[in-house]
């Protein structure tokens, strides 16, 4: 008798119909018991009726669920197969799928940069990308607090409302952590300044994050920053996505460890069928160079990543090395693009900070160096 729990892939032999660029999620179910549920493994293989191959990781979502999370990005036919060392799980082959037109204006698939001009960024579709936002950093806190269910208003908004303010104000770009424990300026003894994040409700990994099971990861938080991105998504916000913090006392998993590898693995494997998303090492990533004294860790998570992602999501490492505009380091040299942090004139809690013209001196570098690099192939911008 065959044990495995059934899968619903639409009505019908058409399968589920699914717009371009949008995300579907294929759902499985295992009887099987685990003392950590999140060390199995499952796989979908995506095939077009084209020959397009795409082979995308799943994971576990709690209860006995598995999910493997799929974007088509070519309409027409999709058939996919599901492995797993799970015998409940592995042998699916039945999985349909029917791309249809996409007719939110807003998604045009992945953030990309533009193959002949690759100082510019465009769209899977083809369509020109002009980044134009800011740093949001308390982003799934926020969401924790005031998600789409919270009630509205102008000085309070949900985070819906929130995200349609900024694409008013003319934003389509958020850089924000996955997430963050705590803002060390608020342990300031002065309470009359008020500070509008605290700790988040939801924690990163089950227990707490001052006592955490690094080998577990906490599915509500997953489920709740699920919505978070969705709702970016679906109204064309690029999602900068800062995986790791360094500052605000979030209690990670040791360095390279399985843990630690899981947790990336994980992370990669839930959210990439967005196209909205962009994949960033760290926020101010020099902290892990100060702290592991190279650059060893930060290229072994880009390599991770460049595994793991079936759809070749651009990554980067925020602020490689403090202050090291003007220079390419050795992690810039392996991302797809270069995020620097530099800040204007004058001094901030004793901290020189970069003057105006020094970024223009480093912009005026980078752009002769593009275009010099495109006048070879006959492109002048």
């Amino acid at each position: 008798m065959d044990t495995r729990a059934s899968i619903w892939t639409g009505k019908g032999n058409e399968g589920v119909k699914v717009a371009c660029f949008d995300v579907h999620d294929f759902e499985f179910h295992s009887n099987r018991q685990y003392e950590n549920p999140f060390v199995v493994q499952i796989t979908g293989k995506f095939t077009h009726e084209s020959g397009d191959v795409l082979q995308i990781p799943g994971f576990y979502d709690g209860d006995g669920i598995w999910k493997v999370r799929f974007c088509p990005t070519k309409e027409g036919h999709w058939c996919g197969e599901v492995a797993s060392d799970d015998p409940n799980l592995d042998g699916f082959s039945s999985l349909v799928l029917a791309c249809v037109p996409n007719e939110n204006e807003r998604v045009h698939g992945r953030v990309m940069t533009d193959a002949h001009a690759p100082h510019r960024f465009r769209f899977e579709d083809g369509t020109v990308c002009v980044p134009l936002g800011f740093e949001w950093d308390w982003m799934s806190a926020y969401h924790q607090v005031h998600g789409v269910e919270a009630p509205s208003d102008r000085d309070n908004p949900s985070f819906e409302d929130a995200v349609d303010l900024v694409c008013e104000g003319g934003s389509n770009y958020l850089m924000a952590n996955l997430y963050a424990h705590f803002y060390h300026r608020t342990e300031i003894s002065d309470q009359t300044r008020p500070y509008l994040y605290q700790f988040p409700e939801h924690f990163i990994f089950e227990g707490t994050n001052d006592d955490p099971d690094h080998a577990r990861l906490n599915i509500a938080f997953f489920q709740t920053f699920d919505r978070a991105v969705a709702a970016l998504h679906q109204r064309g916000v690029m999602l900068h996505l800062m995986i790791q913090v360094q500052n605000k006392k979030v209690n990670w998993p040791e360095r390279a460890t399985e843990e630690d590898d899981r947790f990336w693995r994980y992370l990669v494997a839930r959210y990439q069928a967005y196209g909205n998303v962009i994949w960033d090492i760290s926020k101010e990533s020099y902290n892990l160079l100060n702290r592991t004294g190279s650059h060893d860790y930060t290229l072994s998570r880009i390599a991770l990543i460049k595994a793991s992602d079936g759809y070749d999501h651009l990554i980067t490492a925020h602020d490689s090395e403090r202050e090291s505009w003007g220079k390419e380091t050795a992690v810039d040299a392996v991302c797809d693009f270069i995020s620097d942090q530099v800040k204007f004139g004058g001094t901030v809690d004793g901290w020189e900070m970069a003057s105006a013209y020094k970024l223009n001196r480093e912009a005026v570098r980078r752009w002769r160096q593009c275009t010099e690099a495109l006048s070879e192939y006959g492109i002048w911008v």
